[in-house]
């Protein structure tokens, strides 16, 4: 009776495994998706590798901030600088490892669409252009 047990939990240990590998890989498939397809001619993406504590922002939050909360302070930060966003999102990679000097990057990366005459800008906040972006959950685009 022990080895009839034993022989289906480990069948169904097997089997389980087999479909957390696929799911996955449905997963991989979805997150390389691209909005390059949106832009216009005159629009371009640009992306922003968020560090510990040098960023052109600084948030003192009294409790952890929402995705949405965050990207709608970048946003805010942004056109208070008078830099005109068209479309803002984010992607967080948890668990990154990272050092600890302020300059270390902390696995949040923000990508804006904007029109091309506000590239400069932007590139003198350390953005820099991307031509594909990861299709993310996170997506602010209210004007």
């Amino acid at each position: 009776m022990k080895k009839i047990l034993f022989f289906s939990l480990m069948l169904a240990c097997i089997f389980s495994f087999g479909k957390c590998n696929k799911k996955k890989k449905c997963c991989k498939k979805k997150a390389t998706t691209t909005a390059a397809s949106k832009l216009n001619a005159d629009e371009v993406w640009m992306r922003y590798d968020e560090t510990k504590c040098e960023n052109p922002w600084h948030f003192n939050w009294f409790v952890k901030p929402t995705e949405a909360q965050i990207l709608g302070a970048v946003k805010s930060q942004l056109t208070g600088q008078e830099i005109s966003i068209l479309e803002i999102q984010s992607t967080y990679k948890e668990g990154m490892i990272s050092c600890d000097a302020c300059n270390c990057p902390n696995g949040r990366h923000f990508y804006v669409r904007v029109n091309k005459s506000e590239t400069e800008k932007l590139k003198a906040l350390k953005f820099y252009e991307v031509k594909e972006i990861p299709k993310t959950e996170s997506t602010d685009t209210t004007k």
